[in-house]
């Protein structure tokens, strides 16, 4: 099952993405989610802003997030522990939350099939 299965995939666009090859922006993010829908690059600004804010709040409350054909996100604590420096010193690390993302199984076969 490939990720652009009945619907355009925002990877598949004629966008020009920022000057760094190795990264696809928030705002390459933004034009592309404008130009597929056209929209004003305001409106989907606004649009993008609002899953992201979306996304946080729910982690932030503990729940998980689960976006079909993408993947899943979620808090996990790392639990405290206790480590030595290479100068000796003790320190006591406390308990971190993390967000964890796992890519779903359709993400998975457009990576592996790019």
């Amino acid at each position: 099952a490939s990720a652009s299965r009945g619907s355009t995939s925002f990877f598949s666009t004629t966008t020009t993405i920022n000057q760094d090859p190795d990264f696809f922006s928030k705002s390459d993010l933004i034009k592309t989610v404008a130009e597929q829908h056209e929209m004003t690059t305001a409106n989907a600004g606004r649009v993008v802003d609002t899953v992201f804010d979306t996304i946080t709040d729910a982690l932030t409350k503990g729940t998980k997030v689960k976006i079909s054909r993408f993947g899943k996100f979620e808090v996990a604590v790392q639990k405290a522990r206790t480590f030595r420096t290479p100068q000796g010193a003790i320190v006591a690390k406390p308990d971190m939350k993390k967000v964890k993302f796992g890519p779903l199984k359709d993400l998975k076969e457009s990576v592996a099939g790019a």
